[in-house]
């Protein structure tokens, strides 16, 4: 892959066929982490990433124990190119079974056990439907999943511009959380045209 004859980009593929009938969604999670990740001096996650024109969402698990209760954020990533979704901690919504928890506190990023993606038709219960789900294949293609700082971010944010890796590092702090895909560096040209 080339990003506006940059680097070729590395990735990893969350794809598949959803179907509605028995369902209607799809997911992929980490393994719970052996220690949990505070990531409390961050604003939020980002991801660099291409998706298909698809409504996501990223799940938060901040226990320990295995339930079907979580965090969650939906999130819009760009077609056709690569770019920066930044997705604040404060968009986060405790939820069971895709429906949201009344009264439930907001994400505390001091204790995240297990990070995962979701395809689903539904948005905030199961009655209410996601109204960017297309069913049979999805795939949202993901370069690079960390941490960002930036204390004027409120809700989620995508960087669309040909050096999104660059921009999205000017304007704030990022660090990726690692992994085996990913952690592409820009050449040192892609800097300068940094805005």
């Amino acid at each position: 892959e080339s990003l506006d004859q940059g680097p070729v980009i590395a990735y990893a593929s969350f794809k598949g066929i959803c179907r509605v009938e028995g369902g209607g969604f799809c997911g992929s999670r980490t393994n719970r982490f052996a220690s949990a990740l505070d990531l409390s001096n961050n604003t939020g996650l980002y991801l660099i990433c291409r998706g298909d024109g698809n409504r996501y969402k990223f799940n938060v698990r901040t226990s320990e124990k295995v339930s079907e209760t979580l965090y969650q954020a939906s999130f819009d990533p760009p077609s056709n190119s690569f770019a920066t979704v930044r997705i604040p901690f404060s968009a986060f919504t405790q939820v069971k079974r895709s429906a949201p928890v009344p009264g439930a506190p907001p994400l505390s990023p001091q204790s995240v056990y297990q990070l995962g993606l979701v395809f689903s038709r539904f948005e905030g219960g199961e009655t209410k439907f996601n109204p960017r789900f297309t069913p049979g294949p999805f795939s949202l293609d993901i370069s690079e999943i960390g941490v960002y700082r930036d204390p004027m971010q409120h809700s989620a944010w995508v960087d669309e511009g040909p050096v999104a890796r660059a921009r999205a590092r000017a304007k704030a702090s990022e660090k990726p959380l690692g992994g085996e895909v990913g952690n592409v560096a820009l050449p040192e040209e892609a800097t300068d045209q940094v805005m």
